[in-house]
């Protein structure tokens, strides 16, 4: 059976469509380091890997976890 992997981060939306596994995990790590760091449109936020439409993992970023704490 083939997966369906795709990437969705934050503000940017779906980064893959349809990828590989490896590309799929690549594009999760870069994404959720970046968010990690604070670095440019990723800074805090979140990084969730879908596989065949299912949560696979997932990172909560820093502006999501805020969220909670304003409310």
């Amino acid at each position: 059976m083939k997966f369906k992997h795709d990437v969705i981060v934050g503000n940017l939306g779906c980064v893959t469509n349809n990828e590989t596994y490896t590309e799929a995990e690549r594009a999760f790590r870069v994404y959720r380091r970046l968010s990690m760091l604070n670095y440019g449109r990723v800074a805090g936020e979140s990084v969730i890997w879908w596989r065949n439409g299912q949560i696979y993992k997932e990172y909560i970023g820093a502006l999501e976890k805020g969220k909670d704490e304003n409310d």
